[in-house]
């Protein structure tokens, strides 16, 4: 299980989402985000957890540039407790 705030949101409580792991492939199998709840698909969050570092960070959107420039890209969302 994994548990993942938006730390960019206003409200980021309101931004607190929970994603079901498979305990033999790690998989994301479901999420109470609400795209995933009402749609049963793969969902944004689902997504991020996918792609999340092992430190628990997300860089959303990526920067083409060098990596010399002193722009900060990473996006705030954080996951955590990842069992």
């Amino acid at each position: 299980m994994v548990e993942v705030t938006n730390e960019s949101n206003d409200k980021p409580v309101e931004h607190h989402y929970v994603v079901t792991l498979d305990d033999v492939t790690d998989d994301a199998m479901a999420c109470t985000y609400t795209h995933h709840v009402h749609q049963n698909a793969f969902c944004k969050v689902m997504a991020g957890v996918k792609n999340a570092t092992d430190d628990g960070t997300l860089e959303a959107f990526p920067s083409e540039d060098s990596e010399d420039d002193d722009i900060d890209d990473t996006n705030d969302a954080e996951t955590t407790n990842r069992q």
